[in-house]
C-alpha cells in the first residue's frame, strides 16, 4: 500500500509537473513569435493596458511595415523572407534603444513602443530605425529592403489601446500610399483615404473570385494607311456596392498589398483567349515592374502563349517608365528572355516626368509609348511648352528610328491631336478620337470593318 501510495503520488506529482511545463509552454507560444523571438501581439495588448492608464508618461508607438515582403517571398524564397524578419527583429530591438519595446504583430508588421517621449523625439527615433534597421537584413538576403512607419503619440493622438494602433496603422498606409519607405505621423484628415485604401485592398481581394473584374479593348491603329495594327486589354472593376473603381485606383491598391501578380496573371490569360478569335493582330498587356520579379513570371507568360497555340510575335507587354527607372537586373533580364522567345516590349508614358533617351538604347524594348500629357503639349497656349515638347519628340523619333523602335501617340482625344501625330511622323495612334475601349465583341466586329480611316 505504501509503495503504491508512494507510485501514486509520484506519477501524480510528475503528471502535475508536466502540465505545468505545458501551460507555460502555450503561454510562451501566446505572447511570444516562435521566428524572431520578439513578443506577440497578445504581449502588446496587455502592454498597452497598463501603458494607457490615467496619469501615466507619454509614449509613442510605431507601427513598422516591410515594403514589398510579399515580392521578396515570392522571388527568393520563404527561407530568405524568414532569415529577414528574424534579422529585422534584433536590429529593430538595437537601433531602437534599451527603453524601447518591440513586437511582431504578424507577418511582416512590427511595433515598436517608445515610452517617455514627445513629438520630436518620437519622429526622430522613427527615422533612425527607418534608415538604420534595414541595412543588416538587407545584406543577409541580397536585396535593398525598406520600411514604412506610421506613427501614433498618447495621450496626444488617441488615449485606448485600439485608437493607438489603428492612427499608427493609417499612418502607415498613408506612407504606402505616398510611395512608402518614409515616416508619418498620424493626422485625422487622412484617416478617411486610409478607411479608402483599407476597404479597396479587403474587396479586392475577393474581387477575382466574385467575378467583379472585366476587360474591355481599346485599338491602337496605324496613322498611315489607319488600319487596326493592335489593341490594349484594360481591366475594369464592378463593385456590387462600390460600384465602377478605376483602374488609376485600384492598380496601385493591388500593387501595395500584393494582388498585382494574380490580377495579372488572370488578365494575360483572359486577353490572351480573346486573340484567338482576332489573327493577325497584335495584343498589348500591361505589366506591372513587381509582375517582372516573379521568379516563375517568364515561364508563366510562355505557357500562357502555348497552351492557347499563340504566336509569341502577337504579344507585346506594356511597362511604365517609372516601373523601369531602376533598371534592376532582374526585370531587364526577364525581358531579354521574353524578346528572345519573340515577345515585344512596350515602354509606356513615355515623358511623364522622367525620361531619359539614352535608356531606350539599354533595354528591350519595341514600342515607346508618348504619355498622354505630353502629348497634348502640343496645344499649349505657352509657345515654350510648346517648343520643348516639340523638341522632345524629334529627339525621340530620331532614335527610335536608329533602333527601329515604334512610336505610339497616347491620349489623341479630339482630330486635331490625331492631324498632329500624323504630321509629327508618329507611327501609330490611340486615344477617344480613334476608338473608345470596346468589349471583345465590338473589337471583332470593328475589325471585320476594316480598313478605316483614322484621321476621321
Amino acid at each position: 500500500m505504501v509503495y503504491y501510495g508512494t507510485g501514486f503520488y509520484l506519477s501524480r506529482t510528475s503528471s502535475l509537473s508536466r502540465l505545468q511545463s505545458e501551460r507555460e509552454a502555450l503561454q510562451q507560444l501566446a505572447y511570444h513569435d516562435l521566428l524572431t523571438g520578439l513578443p506577440g501581439r497578445l504581449s502588446l495588448e496587455r502592454q498597452l493596458d497598463g501603458m494607457t492608464r490615467p496619469e501615466v508618461q507619454p509614449f509613442a508607438l510605431l507601427f513598422v511595415d516591410v515594403d514589398s515582403f510579399k515580392v521578396i517571398n515570392d522571388t527568393l524564397g520563404h527561407a530568405a523572407g524568414d532569415r529577414l524578419l528574424k534579422t529585422l527583429g534584433g536590429e529593430l530591438r538595437r537601433v531602437a534603444g534599451e527603453d524601447a519595446q518591440v513586437f511582431r504583430l504578424s507577418g511582416d508588421e512590427f511595433v515598436v513602443l517608445l515610452p517617455g517621449v514627445r513629438s520630436a523625439e518620437a519622429e526622430a527615433a522613427a527615422r533612425r530605425i527607418q534608415e538604420e534597421a534595414p541595412r543588416l537584413p538587407s545584406t543577409r538576403v541580397g536585396v535593398e529592403t525598406t520600411l514604412s512607419i506610421g506613427l501614433s503619440l498618447c495621450p496626444d493622438d488617441a488615449q485606448t489601446p485600439s485608437e493607438l494602433l489603428r492612427h499608427a496603422d493609417s499612418a502607415m498606409y498613408a506612407v504606402k500610399r505616398s510611395g512608402r519607405r518614409h515616416v508619418r505621423r498620424y493626422r485625422p484628415d487622412q484617416h478617411a483615404a486610409t478607411e479608402r485604401f483599407q476597404l479597396l485592398a479587403r474587396e479586392l481581394g475577393h474581387a477575382l473570385a466574385r467575378q467583379e473584374l472585366r476587360l474591355v479593348y481599346q485599338p491602337i491603329f496605324s496613322l498611315t494607311d489607319g488600319e487596326i495594327v493592335k489593341i490594349e486589354a484594360l481591366v475594369r472593376w464592378q463593385h456590387p456596392v462600390l460600384g465602377p473603381v478605376g483602374p488609376d485606383e485600384f492598380i496601385p491598391v493591388a500593387e501595395r498589398v500584393g494582388l498585382i501578380t494574380p490580377i495579372g496573371l488572370w488578365v494575360l490569360q483572359e486577353s490572351c483567349q480573346q486573340l484567338t478569335h482576332l489573327p493577325g493582330l497584335m495584343l498589348s498587356v500591361n505589366v506591372s515592374g513587381l509582375q517582372l520579379m516573379q521568379r516563375d513570371f517568364v515561364p508563366g507568360v510562355l505557357e500562357v502563349l502555348d497552351n492557347l497555340s499563340l504566336n509569341p510575335q502577337q504579344l507585346e507587354l506594356e511597362l511604365t517608365e517609372t516601373s523601369l527607372l531602376h533598371e534592376d537586373q532582374r526585370a531587364v533580364t526577364a525581358l531579354r528572355a521574353l524578346q528572345a522567345q519573340g515577345v515585344r516590349v512596350a515602354l509606356d508614358d513615355f515623358g511623364a516626368g522622367y525620361s531619359n533617351l539614352t535608356r531606350l538604347r539599354n533595354l528591350p524594348i519595341s514600342d515607346v509609348k508618348l504619355d498622354r500629357s505630353f502629348v497634348t503639349c502640343f496645344l499649349d497656349d505657352d509657345d515654350q511648352q510648346r517648343q520643348q515638347a516639340e523638341q522632345l519628340l524629334r529627339g525621340v523619333l530620331d532614335i527610335a528610328r536608329s533602333l527601329n523602335v515604334t512610336v505610339t501617340a497616347e491620349g489623341l482625344e479630339t482630330p486635331a491631336l490625331v492631324r498632329l501625330a500624323m504630321e509629327m511622323g508618329c507611327d501609330l495612334g490611340q486615344g477617344y478620337a480613334l476608338s473608345l475601349p470596346l468589349s471583345a465583341p465590338e473589337v471583332q466586329d470593328l475589325v471585320r470593318r476594316q480598313p478605316l480611316s483614322a484621321a476621321d
